[in-house]
């Protein structure tokens, strides 16, 4: 006979996304039944340390990086995937073939890697997991060669914070150069470019065909047909929404964004069934129907949801933040950060030493950067949202609009 569970909540994800709706569910109705499953191996961790803090504050384990406090972790219920959801019948049904009942019901399933047909194994990560944090330290060893392949956030972050570990060499293919050149301007990814370069990373350019464990390390082929070996392999070069399950269950996707499409209620297609963080596409306030695969976004995003799984009205229109830090530099940034759009940089010096960078279309502030300047992104939104019914006249004159101190 199949095993049969309800609750009145559940939670589908085991990211900051889903940690943040049930601490938020255990505020707002502590009584009631909750249950989230997460296909992963680790407790629901706060993901950007992976990258970041814990390569370079002295701490070399996650745990205390860990999401759910320990009077609540057992509702959550690891190794555990979910293969069908039923809307009309309010029931979801476990790999293992036990069906849970649900009251409401939060998707919150994230992304995945892209592999492109390539395995990870003990020496070859593609990094987005504690596990993936867990193998790539192991192969931090003083000596270690460690190749990363990517252009973006995480490969860049990886590729920086590994070069500054004891004893280890780094090997960076990406697609392109300048690095980031297609989020930044010319002059700050130039910047970026010869700080790598200064530290001893050594640039390749190139799209990573295949990688493959040999006898005592791994060799990267690219599709030029260069090869570069190394101890081991971080590999970052893209991830995709995990939204096969909502698909499945004939829930709403939007075809341009490829993420859950939620009203401002966090809503889905279905009135049950709610979305949050990495999947969910939703109306910004400012910028539109957006998908944002940030902390941010999943942090506030989660909390939002687990207001409104409780049946209290939620109006979430937000625009979210993200940063990342890079050496010496670092930097915030809200909207849309792309280098195809029209920019102005807002220099502090000739050298860059900070900077904002302002992201235009059609006379609106569709995002902003500042560089080694923080805590300004409340009026960077504001700036944004003020354009859209005033679009900017001379690009020029938001020089000082966000301040540089």
């Amino acid at each position: 006979m199949t095993e049969r569970q309800s609750f009145d909540y559940v939670i589908i994800g085991g990211g900051i996304a889903g940690a943040n709706a049930l601490a938020r569910l255990r505020e707002l109705d502590p009584d009631a039944t909750c249950a989230l499953f997460s296909a992963e191996k680790n407790p629901p961790i706060y993901r950007p340390v992976l990258s970041k803090d814990l390569w370079l504050d002295g701490e070399e384990t996650a745990e205390g990086n860990h999401l759910v406090p320990a009077g609540d972790e057992d509702l959550v219920h690891l190794q555990t995937r979910v293969e069908s959801l039923d809307p009309s019948a309010k029931l979801l049904t476990l790999k293992d073939g036990t069906e849970v009942e649900y009251g409401a019901l939060l998707l919150a399933t994230g992304m995945s890697p892209v592999k492109n047909g390539m395995a990870p194994s003990d020496r070859i990560a593609f990094f987005r997991t504690e596990g993936d944090y867990d193998r790539v330290r192991e192969l931090a060893k003083p000596g270690a060669h460690l190749v990363v392949a990517g252009g973006g956030y995480i490969a860049t972050e990886m590729a920086a914070a590994l070069v500054q570990q004891d004893g280890v060499t780094v090997t960076f293919v990406t697609p392109s150069l300048p690095l980031l050149g297609h989020m930044l301007p010319a002059e700050l990814s130039d910047r970026i470019t010869r700080r790598f370069e200064k530290a001893g990373v050594q640039l390749v350019t190139g799209r990573v065909e295949t990688a493959e464990n040999t006898t005592d390390g791994v060799r990267v082929q690219l599709e030029d047909g260069q090869s570069v070996a190394g101890d081991g392999a971080v590999i970052g070069i893209g991830a995709f929404p995990n939204v096969g399950l909502a698909k499945r269950a004939g829930l709403h996707i939007d075809e341009a964004t490829e993420g859950v499409r939620v009203d401002a209620g966090l809503r889905t297609s279905h009135d049950s069934i709610f979305a949050a963080g990495d999947i969910a596409t939703y109306e910004d306030s400012a910028l539109g129907v957006r998908r944002v695969e940030h902390a941010d976004q999943a942090e506030r995003m989660g909390r939002a949801a687990g207001k409104a799984m409780t049946g209290a009205e939620v109006n979430y229109t937000r625009t979210p933040m993200f940063w990342s830090d890079l050496f010496e530099d670092g930097y915030e940034a809200v909207g849309e950060i792309d280098s195809s759009l029209q920019t102005v940089v807002d220099a502090g010096n000739d050298d860059l030493d900070t900077a904002a960078v302002y992201y235009l279309k059609d006379g609106v502030v569709r995002g902003v950067l500042t560089w080694n300047v923080y805590g300004k992104m409340d009026q960077a939104r504001r700036l944004i949202k003020r354009t859209v019914t005033e679009p900017v006249q001379d690009p020029a004159s938001l020089k000082g609009a966000v301040p540089l101190a």
